[in-house]
């Protein structure tokens, strides 16, 4: 949970400690719905565990046993894409963002329900509206990518309130 908004992780016992430092977080999972209830014990939800998750439902189905092989001229778009990407931050780093998009965000920050389901949201759209931004091969944040970042989020909100347990 530190992770989420940190980049250093520190445990001490009474025979070890563990240091992290420069360390960043990323997990891609797949859980059944009974697995998903179970995380909103006390345990998880004290720490705010529920709130860290983007959760994206879905159905699962049997493919190939043995997928196919990615033709190659597939596969060179996508490294050339990718590689584009890479390029771009590789030169500029730094993301300005602009007032209308400062706006657009706040406007959204400020009218955002105050609610267990909103919680960390806004840290999800900042950390998007990078993503997005990027992977647009742009050098600022405007206001079509906070507007998209706020559009994944919003759903993002509602997806929470549809698949949240219910206590009865």
């Amino acid at each position: 949970a530190t992770l989420f908004d940190n980049s250093s992780y520190e445990n001490r016992t009474r025979d070890r400690h563990i240091r992290i430092d420069g360390a960043h977080l990323s997990i891609l999972a797949a859980s059944t719905p009974e697995t998903y209830e179970s995380t909103w014990d006390p345990e998880f939800t004290n720490i705010g565990l529920n709130n860290r998750l983007f959760i994206v439902p879905g159905e699962g189905q049997r493919g190939d046993g043995f997928p196919p092989v990615i033709p190659a001229q597939k596969l060179q778009e996508v490294q050339l894409k990718l590689c584009g990407i890479i390029n771009h931050v590789a030169t500029s780093m730094k993301l300005s963002i602009t007032e209308s998009a400062k706006e657009v965000y706040s406007e959204w920050y400020r009218d955002l329900e105050k609610s267990i389901h909103a919680q960390r949201l806004e840290a999800y759209a900042l950390r998007l509206m990078c993503l997005i931004a990027v992977n647009d091969l742009k050098s600022e944040v405007d206001e079509e990518t906070v507007r998209k970042a706020i559009a994944l989020c919003d759903w993002q909100l509602e997806v929470r309130k549809l698949y949240t347990p219910v206590d009865a």
